[in-house]
């Protein structure tokens, strides 16, 4: 199976200004990859809603992440918006048994983070023994997979060797999120890790890999942004 390749439309763990997403739609006919992604920083509801319309418009698929606060009720919120506006993957917060089942009773698949995501941009703590319980408890609870943040680790190795033994093992998806910063560490991703799938932001706004071009090249705007 093809590995996945989430876009993000974000920077420094923030979504994107509206009119940088004019740039961005007018080059999907252009690209190959299927899911697009914005987060819940720097973005309302309404927005929220508008972007996923545009995303369907071209018949993408959406990911929409959770990085705003590690509280429950505002990840339930979250998922409720998330179901509302109709995204296919739901990444992110701490496992929540309420969140999961939100999500699960609209078809939304749940991601959380593997480990502890602290800070803004986000950080991941927690220790490899921590993650390897946590990875148990969340194939027994029947989440589609989980969200690492491999490369914003301390130990990014250690990190790095979990995610290849739960993606062999098969039981759960995993995507590798954040800090993949260059084709060098793409290639490492796609090659050696092989994980489900990845996500990748800032690296495409600031040419840091050989992907963003068509992504960012393009200026003129698309007649569905101006609705």
């Amino acid at each position: 199976m093809a590995i996945k390749k989430i876009l993000m439309m974000t920077k420094n763990d923030k979504t994107v200004p509206l009119s940088d997403w004019a740039n961005v739609v007018c080059s999907f006919e252009n690209l190959n990859e299927k899911i697009y992604g914005f987060k819940d920083v720097c973005v309302d509801g309404g927005e929220t809603l508008f972007l996923a319309d545009i995303l369907k418009y071209f018949d993408k698929e959406i990911a929409f992440e959770v990085v705003g606060s590690g509280d429950e009720e505002y990840a339930l919120r979250m998922a409720s918006l998330a179901s509302d506006i109709g995204v296919n993957y739901f990444l992110g917060t701490q496992y929540s048994g309420r969140v999961h089942e939100r999500l699960d009773s609209s078809g939304v698949e749940y991601f959380p983070f593997l480990g502890r995501a602290v800070g803004h941009p986000s950080k991941l703590e927690g220790s490899l023994d921590e993650m390897e319980e946590q990875s148990a408890m969340l194939e027994k609870n029947g989440v589609a997979g989980v969200n690492v943040l491999a490369y914003r680790h301390d130990n990014p190795e250690d990190i790095i060797d979990l995610v290849k033994r739960i993606s062999q093992k098969g039981l759960l998806k995993t995507i590798v999120a954040g800090g993949i910063n260059s084709p060098e560490r793409e290639n490492f991703v796609k090659e050696q890790i092989r994980p489900w799938g990845y996500t990748m932001g800032g690296a495409l706004f600031d040419k840091k890999v050989q992907s963003c071009e068509p992504f960012i090249s393009t200026q003129h705007s698309h007649p569905q942004l101006s609705r």
